[in-house]
């Protein structure tokens, strides 16, 4: 932006606040603007088409050299990613537990490479940690425009001598990574989400962009001759720039986690986002709005907006748990500004500009690599457990086995998986069929019930178990994370039908489901002949792994008891969601009971079964280890199971 045939556009500024502002709101308050992360995508498009500029004009003066490239990266990058994670290594020194400081370290390094992204899927199973404890989640789209960077401008370079091919290598590229996105963000959406070969295409509307302009002279006409030209193209530039501003605003409007995404709704954000690039800093829209102070202030400094504030979110949510408000939220979000100009002022300026620029870009790189390598050293050491006494290390290291336990692969099948996998042994039919029968179905929190059930089913019933990760029993139900998840229920209400259990115990995480197919769901099962269908209420979902949470409570007390009840403060929430599942269940006739009010009473929860400080209810947020579900399932209501004694 500063080589002098290229014109400085403040209203590019002011769309990059465009591009932050949401995701600030977005990730302090998802629900008040649950559209949000689509700034994410205007950030592609900008950074697209203002480094395909830069890589155009010098290819046209004959000086772009491809060192020269990368050492202004590196000096427009790296300098405040630096700071930010070296400041998320101290924080989390002082702040977080060793299992904790371990998955940070990970993602320091991670983030210093500018792999985060793959890390990030690699991580995305459906016990991944979950982002909200992560403070460097978000440099995922830093590691996606930088893995496009190290091979575009060898592209452009290439397609540069053959003048005629260069629109269509560059739009060939673009409709290959857009088939990409649409096809994996129906097989595979962490992949779609994820990986750089299915984001191109948004770097690329950028990249294409800057071209079209080029070859019509819009980027290095004068300014005063911009500004008179014929009226006529003047109101197709104001109608573009209205227009980009629309399709912005609908997908602040249409989007949300529900959505597959990105997708065909990914078109919203970027397409709005090209037009208002494309209608010039003239237009009326960019003129007025994107064009004033606060927005290109804001703009300035949005590199540094988004590094800050998801750290911020994060250790605030970390520092206060469970009196997290509005108001810590809001303040942690008012930090960043001041953070960011500071970073943008002392530390990017003073290395992107002035003298030695080859030595401050190699002085960056070696920090940087300096901070991820100690990333990795915390990584390795795991977290540095030694800072704590050795129950909160054991605590904090805290695992178990879900797989044998929950039989992940057999009957609790993995996203990848379809209806064809579930093993005979699911079916647990036994000859001659003596014993009643009973039917597990439903997600991950089905799951966690089978070793309960398990225990209490010996000698009194067999017990089935049809559970798939993301996909509620609900017939009729598409999950967009799920692809699988509709045929999977239709296979399992013909193993229903064609064995006719006497019980059917449907368990899911409801409150993130629409609960619209449940009463059908229960009406095919009494038409197929079911006598007694049993809907479990969900588990209690933690602000954190269980484990980490009893750890830093452990670490405020005495260190030699653990507290066996917590409060939680979802509880009045989950009882809000077991009361309206409860009365759709009963109006048909069925049977409710809530796992939640078994576990928890008044506000407070049971986080150990017994005087072992070990035996927690839950190893993560909210899925039950063994002991946790034979005490929920040996305190089901009587009468709920068949055979069942109380």
């Amino acid at each position: 932006m500063t080589r002098p045939e290229i014109a400085y556009r403040r209203d590019i500024d002011g769309l990059r606040a465009i591009a932050v502002l949401p995701v600030l709101a977005f990730h302090a308050f998802p629900d008040w603007l649950p559209g949000g992360f689509m700034g994410v995508d205007v950030f592609f498009v900008i950074s697209g088409f203002l480094i395909s500029r830069i890589i155009q004009r010098e290819l046209e003066a004959a000086r772009f050299g491809f060192v020269d490239f990368y050492l202004r990266r590196a000096r427009r990058i790296l300098p405040s990613l630096a700071i930010v994670l070296l400041a998320v290594l101290v924080v989390g020194w002082f702040l977080l537990i060793p299992g904790e400081y371990k998955h940070i370290g990970k993602h320091v390094a991670a983030g210093a490479a500018f792999v985060s992204n793959m890390v990030l899927l690699d991580e995305s199973s459906y016990f991944d940690p979950s982002s909200e404890t992560n403070p460097l989640l978000h440099l995922w789209s830093l590691a996606v425009e930088e893995q496009f960077y190290l091979a575009w401008p060898l592209l452009l370079f290439l397609a540069w001598r053959a003048p005629a091919l260069r629109h269509w290598t560059i739009a060939s590229l673009l409709l290959a990574s857009f088939a990409l996105n649409a096809l994996w963000v129906r097989t595979d959406q962490p992949l779609a989400f994820y990986s750089p070969l299915s984001r191109v295409w948004e770097l690329a509307v950028g990249a294409l962009l800057a071209q079209v302009l080029a070859a019509y002279g819009f980027d290095t006409a004068p300014p005063s001759q911009r500004g008179s030209r014929r009226l006529a193209d003047v109101s197709i530039r104001d109608l573009t720039s209205f227009a980009g501003a629309a399709l912005i605003a609908a997908s602040l409007a249409l989007l949300d986690k529900t959505q597959a995404f990105p997708g065909w709704w990914a078109l919203l954000p970027t397409l709005g986002a090209a037009c208002l690039i494309a209608a010039g800093p003239a237009a009326v829209f960019n003129r007025l709005i994107l064009s004033s102070q606060p927005l290109v202030w804001i703009g300035l400094v949005s590199f540094q907006l988004y590094l800050w504030h998801w750290p911020l979110l994060v250790f605030e949510r970390r520092l206060f748990l469970d009196e997290s408000t509005s108001t810590t939220r809001l303040a942690a979000l008012a930090l960043s500004f001041p953070l960011a100009w500071a970073t943008y002022s002392l530390v990017d300026k003073p290395i992107r500009l002035g003298c030695n620029l080859a030595r401050k870009a190699l002085a960056t790189c070696v920090a940087t690599a300096v901070i991820g390598a100690t990333g990795f050293w915390v990584h390795a050491s795991n977290g540095f457990p030694q800072r704590f006494p050795s129950l909160m290390q054991e605590l904090a290291s805290f695992s178990f086995d879900y797989g044998p336990a929950y039989r992940e692969g057999l009957c609790f099948l993995t996203p990848e998986q379809n209806e064809s996998a579930y093993s005979p042994v699911c079916d647990a039919l036994s000859t001659p069929a003596t014993l009643p029968r009973v039917v597990l179905w439903g997600d991950s929190h089905a799951a966690h019930l089978y070793p309960g059930l398990l225990r209490v089913s010996r000698g009194r019933f067999d017990l089935a178990q049809y559970t798939t990760s993301a996909c509620p029993p609900l017939i009729g139900v598409e999950i967009a994370i799920r692809p699988n998840c509709k045929h999977i229920n239709d296979q399992v209400l013909l193993r229903i039908q064609a064995h006719l259990p006497d019980t059917v115990v449907l368990s899911a995480v409801w409150q993130t489901y629409s609960l619209e197919n449940l009463v059908p769901t229960i009406e095919r099962l009494r038409e197929s002949g079911v006598r007694n269908v049993v809907v479990a209420g969900q588990a209690p979902h933690w602000p954190k792994r269980l484990p980490e949470l009893v750890s830093t409570v452990a670490s405020e007390h005495d260190l030699s008891q653990v507290p066996e009840r917590l409060q939680w403060s979802g509880y009045d929430d989950a009882m809000n969601v077991d009361r309206t599942v409860s009365e759709l269940v009963k109006a048909q006739g069925a049977t409710f009971f809530s796992t939640t009010g078994i576990l928890c009473k008044d506000g407070s929860c049971l986080v150990r079964t017994n005087s072992d400080p070990l035996s927690l209810t839950a190893w993560d947020q909210g899925h039950l280890t063994t002991t946790g579900s034979e005490y929920v399932a040996l305190h089901f209501p009587a009468g709920l199971l068949p055979g069942r004694v109380h």
